[in-house]
């Protein structure tokens, strides 16, 4: 009986999951382009739009961090031109929105019990989002993005871990 509610409670949450952290890296910010568009705004506020040469090339050199931890020390350094919110959400919610499916991963399958394939469940899906934001034109694509990504897919991964040989929680828990 309590396995079963618990079952049903990480697949609810995991859900719940997957529709916020969607919602947040994608879908929020092409709500926010098709209400600019609509509204006859042409400014993209996510991107740099290159009108001259080759367009997809410039754009994406326009909008690309291929340096680790450029934009990330920028925004540590250069606080004051930044506000505390984007500085907060550029590093510690790029963890945080990852850090869920580190934990939720292990419980619910039984494959994502060995860190490698936590590893690059999370390396793949954070490529992909940021690939998705750059061709989209709704973000730009950053490898700090990428980093800080992974770091909060294997703080979940090694949390699971922690409260799991705290707690006594065995792995018969873990839904097949």
């Amino acid at each position: 009986m309590w396995y079963k509610i618990y079952r049903i409670t990480l697949w609810v949450v995991f859900y719940s999951y997957i529709c916020f952290s969607s919602y947040l890296l994608i879908f929020q910010r092409v709500i926010t382009r098709i209400i600019y568009y609509t509204n006859g705004i042409t400014t993209n506020p996510y991107v740099y739009l290159s009108q001259e040469g080759n367009r997809y090339i410039d754009t994406f050199a326009a909008n690309s961090n291929l340096v680790p931890f450029r934009n990330t020390v920028r925004y540590l350094t250069s606080s004051d031109h930044f506000s505390f919110v984007f500085i907060f959400n550029n590093i510690i919610g790029n963890i945080l929105v990852f850090l869920p499916l580190g934990l939720l991963l292990p419980l619910l399958f039984r494959q994502f019990r060995n860190f490698t394939s936590v590893l690059i469940t999370v390396t793949s899906l954070t490529i992909m989002v940021e690939f998705a934001q750059i061709t989209l034109h709704i973000g730009q694509f950053d490898v700090d993005d990428i980093i800080l990504n992974i770091i909060g897919g294997v703080t979940g991964f090694w949390l699971k871990k922690l409260i799991a040989e705290k707690t006594k929680i065995k792995s018969q828990l873990v839904i097949e």
